[in-house]
């Protein structure tokens, strides 16, 4: 229902932004704006926690590398779908005359809510069965080895000292991360636009890039993560600090070149993590209790909003530049929270030296 509003306001906004001029033309506009991006913030963030939660439930569970795997796919594909909706966006803009006037730009927006009828019947085909046969088919998918019962594997991992910390640190983190976040990266674009005067197709063209980037990221993390002997927390901590240090080298660049390239580095590194971060949390949350805390990790996207408005009056009285400084001051604390999951979290391997199949046959064995 949701989805339908946002798709019914969409095309009237822009029908109402036709005759007008650089400057919105009236409350009708900001008030259709508004509620339009309302409903695609509840309709993306619900349906975000519940195909979340089924995409956790139907991965194989015994291995945590291939889980990881998995989410390093699904997220590259996800980057691949991100980078097309700007592409459009870039042609739009282009054929429209490539300036900021509110009648053209309110066309770019339009491909997007024409394809939302097409998600919501994506939707319809999902449908509710019991968990017990659910585990049974995703029980296939495992080696017969190390195939056992999924939530006695995330119990057997919670038995570790300090191990049902882990979800409530990785939820500090992503939150602290959002509230820095909110405050910074809605107001790039603005950045660009004002500071090194980007026309719509070179925003848009930087928007369409920018996924390519990460998607690239995530699969470099991916390896270096397998690789890494301490497990895959080290590479997502020194991936994340070096976003940090590219956002403090973005404040202080003037070539819109550099800029660039530091822009797409940064924001590969710092999304890199995402799959990696929602892997860990599946392998030590139950089942039962899965699509509560994905539903409690897709909140967060209101507080990345809520800070919007924090990071506009900062950038209104100090500057853009200070606001970043800030945003990297909280990625950091956010970083500290990643800091305990070193030990928590130890990769693919448990205590003794013993694989995951290990461990499913010590859970076979009681």
């Amino acid at each position: 229902i949701t989805g339908a509003l946002a798709v019914v306001l969409g095309p009237r906004m822009v029908h109402t932004a036709e005759d007008g001029s650089r400057q919105p033309p009236g409350r009708a506009f900001t008030v259709l704006l508004v509620a339009s991006l309302a409903f695609w913030g509840v309709f993306f963030n619900t349906t975000a926690s519940a195909a979340l939660a089924l995409f956790a439930d139907s991965v194989p569970r015994s291995s945590r590398q291939a889980r990881q795997d998995l989410y390093a796919t699904k997220a590259t594909l996800r980057c691949a779908a991100f980078s097309a909706g700007p592409l459009v966006a870039f042609v739009c803009t282009v054929l429209t005359g490539n300036d900021w006037k509110l009648e053209h730009m309110s066309y770019a927006l339009l491909p997007g809510f024409l394809l939302m009828p097409v998600m919501c019947t994506v939707l319809n085909f999902f449908e509710e069965v019991d968990s017990k046969i659910a585990d049974l088919e995703v029980g296939l998918l495992d080696s017969p080895k190390s195939r056992v019962d999924p939530d006695a594997l995330t119990l057997e991992r919670l038995k570790a000292p300090g191990a049902r910390w882990v979800p409530y640190l990785l939820l500090t983190a992503e939150v602290t991360t959002a509230i820095g976040a909110g405050m910074t990266v809605k107001f790039f674009g603005l950045w660009f636009k004002n500071v090194f005067a980007f026309t719509p197709a070179g925003l848009a063209a930087l928007s369409s890039a920018t996924p390519i980037a990460m998607a690239i990221a995530t699969d470099l993390l991916k390896r270096v993560a397998r690789a890494c002997p301490f497990g895959p927390v080290p590479a997502v901590l020194g991936f994340w600090l070096a976003s940090i240090a590219c956002l403090l080298a973005m404040v202080r660049v003037q070539d819109w070149r550099i800029l660039v390239g530091l822009h797409l580095v940064r924001t590969a590194l710092a999304n890199a993590k995402e799959p990696i971060a929602t892997a860990i949390l599946a392998d030590f949350i139950p089942s039962s209790k899965r699509g509560r805390w994905n539903a409690l990790h897709s909140l967060t996207g209101m507080t990345f909003t809520g800070s919007a408005a924090l990071g506009g009056i900062l950038c209104d009285r100090y500057g853009y530049g200070k606001t970043f400084f800030i945003t990297a001051g909280l990625y950091l604390v956010a970083a500290a929270f990643w800091v305990p999951l070193i030990r928590l979290v130890p990769g693919d391997k448990v205590k003794g030296g013993g694989s995951t199949g290990d461990v499913a046959d010590k859970v076979k064995g009681g």
